[in-house]
């Protein structure tokens, strides 16, 4: 039986930074798949009158945007503020036309005839983006992508690597 180091913690071992990576990232991603649900409300509350049952693809496939959107800012939670601004906008208007691909593949799939299905992605995509652009919806989803992914990083444990990285 070998006895455990008194004064060594798991994060000073590379075992342990690579469990404390395992761990941040399944929070990162269970963080980030709540966090899409929660887009997924706030999208049917702002687009739902106009765009009818084809937002249910998008609907659907928000927890895996969700998803997708927190493991793309992962890397950004150890950079300056303005350079998580810029990726909160970024990745808002990534995740709006997602959002739109999704809807409009359900459009798609509906049987109406003399359809291009591509023509009908495109066209529900560059809707989403021009109503988030035209509306002012981005004034107000901006400030509140950069508060999610803030709470997305710190539930994911990315401080414990920010404070680690300014004492050494």
């Amino acid at each position: 039986m070998t006895r455990k180091n008194p004064y060594s913690s798991p994060e000073t071992t590379s075992a342990g930074m690579i469990d404390h990576d395992r761990r941040s990232l399944h929070r990162c991603v269970v963080a980030s798949a709540i966090s899409g649900c929660i887009w997924a409300a706030i999208a049917y509350f702002l687009a739902s009158q106009w765009m009818g049952a084809i937002i249910a693809g998008g609907l659907l496939a928000s927890p895996l945007i969700g998803i997708g959107v927190g493991l793309i800012s992962r890397p950004t939670y150890y950079k300056s503020p303005l350079a998580r601004v810029g990726m909160s906008l970024v990745t808002l208007y990534f995740a709006a036309a997602i959002f739109g691909m999704a809807a409009g593949i359900n459009d798609a799939m509906r049987p109406i005839p003399d359809r291009l299905p591509g023509e009908v992605v495109r066209q529900s995509v560059m809707a989403i983006l021009w109503g988030l652009t035209s509306t002012g919806f981005f004034l107000f989803l901006w400030p509140l992508s950069f508060a999610n992914h803030w709470l997305v990083g710190r539930i994911s444990g990315y401080s414990h690597y920010r404070d680690a990285a300014r004492t050494s």
